[in-house]
């Protein structure tokens, strides 16, 4: 199972953990570094 889910929502992205009732909106940019670096299977920065 993921962490984290992270998806887009109303513009911004939305970051939930599965099980949890809260969550938390980003913008575009501080999504984009770890998408990326997930998609090249890289470690996550910390």
């Amino acid at each position: 199972m993921h962490q984290l889910i992270a998806s887009p929502y109303n513009g911004t992205f939305l970051i939930a953990r599965p099980g949890s009732g809260g969550g938390m909106r980003i913008p575009r940019m501080p999504y984009e570094e770890p998408a990326s670096i997930a998609e090249s299977s890289s470690p996550l920065p910390t």
